[in-house]
């Protein structure tokens, strides 16, 4: 899979719509009569697929109503759920187990951060709920506490590295390096998420909100990005039953130029 940016469709707002949509309904023909294995770490990997199918559908949806800056936000959380699973599915099973045991960690340390700042808060807890919550905490922290409190020793990077060396590709730290990036700031609300609306000068500041269709174009291209990685994975994983299609999508998105090349 090739990531090299065609300018004309990058930008061409209808065409990335269109993929957009293509690829939701390819993601759902793929499941459809489909024999899932029982393995947990396909499961998991299944629960975020479906999970990314939702968020790029309310990315479609935001960019559709030009909130072009909350799909972005929203592009940095399917970024993240795309490598997360990919990095799931190529990984021992063990890893999906810390990812998925984690919330039993992760929920004693936050019930113990509120407690500490904010106890007149009701957590609406028993004395046996919270109990629990402790032991669950104690039974699994020794998996944690050597990764510092985080689920598995790979930061994003390394995870988006991994699965790239995996797969042979670069699409999963191209993503990293231009959508998660460019996410970073309207997540974060950095002053660069400013930057396109205010204008000053030593008597006036102007706010506005100017959003082009181009604007969303550039999103949703990021978006259609990481649903062409993450159904790839889906459809090779089980049953490659739907691979003519992907391909023809993947082809669409390309433009002309790179479809020769495939040829």
């Amino acid at each position: 899979m090739r990531t090299e940016p065609q300018s004309e469709l990058t930008l061409d707002f209808p065409h990335q719509v269109s993929i957009s949509k293509r690829l939701l309904d390819h993601g759902r023909a793929i499941f459809e009569e489909r024999e899932i294995p029982a393995e947990r770490k396909d499961v998991i990997f299944i629960a975020l697929a479906d999970k990314c199918f939702t968020t790029s559908n309310a990315i479609l949806v935001l960019c559709e109503s030009a909130h072009v800056e909350d799909a972005l936000c929203l592009l940095r959380v399917l970024i993240e759920a795309v490598i997360t699973g990919g990095y799931l599915l190529i990984s021992d099973p063990k890893v999906a187990d810390d990812y998925a045991d984690y919330p039993q960690y992760s929920n004693w340390k936050q019930f113990q951060a509120l407690q500490a700042t904010s106890p007149e808060i009701s957590m609406d807890m028993t004395p046996e709920e919270i109990e629990e919550m402790q032991e669950n905490h104690d039974r699994v922290k020794d998996r944690y506490d050597k990764y510092r409190g985080e689920w598995t020793a790979d930061n994003i990077f390394k995870r988006a590295k991994k699965l790239d060396e995996a797969a042979g590709l670069n699409v999963y730290r191209s993503l990293m390096n231009v959508g998660w990036r460019k996410a970073s700031a309207f997540v974060h609300s950095t002053a660069a998420s400013l930057e396109s609306k205010i204008t000053a000068d030593q008597l006036n500041v102007k706010i506005q909100r100017e959003v082009t269709p181009r604007d969303g174009a550039g999103v949703l291209y990021s978006s259609n990005m990481a649903m062409l990685a993450l159904t790839a994975l889906v459809d090779l994983r089980f049953g490659k039953k739907k691979v003519a299609q992907w391909k023809e999508i993947y082809e669409e998105w390309c433009g002309e130029e790179i479809k020769a090349t495939l040829a």
